[in-house]
């Protein structure tokens, strides 16, 4: 499949769903968006790896990252230096390239800003302040985000529920599975409303769940 198509996918199913096809795959720990509303969205990785604060790098990717990818930055988490690495400016500059979405291990600013772009960008916290240009880190790394492992390539699906990491080499698999189960809860939707059931009785009459004891 290609990635395009793949992206369709993810897009469609959302991240719940893709967790779920992943035997309920852990989220990026503690990273939510910006906006409660966020509609999926999900592409490959640019990764970056700066120390708290230090916001150099994090827009040296966004003239290195083609359109379409989603820039994943571990800024060391939430912790003491409560100092942001983007913000509207960066996120005006990520739009206009065609960066699907930034992902943040550490802190964001401008989030009314952001909003009223509608770029999607998820961080770990927020604050007002900014941290400083010192260029130290590297991009296109391996990162382990709360044990969580992000390789350059892998695709990123986030939403109002978080961010999940889909490993490039299991993308086809995860997609297929995602789509069937996404098929099925239409499925279960549908008999509800036809056959005026509840829930659990919708699960067990579709073979998803076993008989009702």
């Amino acid at each position: 499949m290609e990635v395009k198509s793949l992206i369709e996918v993810f897009e469609k199913a959302g991240a719940p769903v893709v967790s779920d096809a992943m035997g309920r795959a852990e989220p990026l720990p503690g990273i939510l968006p910006v906006d409660p509303g966020q509609r999926p969205v999900a592409g490959p990785a640019l990764t970056v790896r700066v120390p708290p604060g230090d916001w150099l790098l994090a827009i040296k990717a966004i003239d290195e990252a083609r359109e379409g990818q989603v820039i994943v930055i571990d800024a060391g988490g939430p912790g003491p230096v409560r100092k942001a690495v983007w913000g509207e400016l960066a996120s005006h500059a990520a739009s206009v390239r065609g960066v699907k979405a930034v992902v943040i291990h550490g802190y964001i600013r401008d989030v009314d800003g952001i909003r009223e772009l509608g770029f999607p960008a998820f961080a770990s916290g927020t604050t007002p302040s900014a941290g400083d240009p010192g260029g130290r880190g590297e991009m296109g790394v391996v990162l382990d985000i709360g044990g969580v492992r992000v390789s350059p390539g892998d695709i990123i699906v986030g939403d109002a529920n978080g961010v999940v990491v889909v490993p490039r080499g299991d993308a086809e698999r995860v997609a297929a599975k995602a789509l069937e189960i996404h098929e099925l809860e239409a499925r279960v939707r549908r008999h509800i409303v036809e056959k005026k059931t509840t829930l659990h009785q919708a699960l067990v009459e579709l073979g998803v769940l076993g008989k009702v004891r």
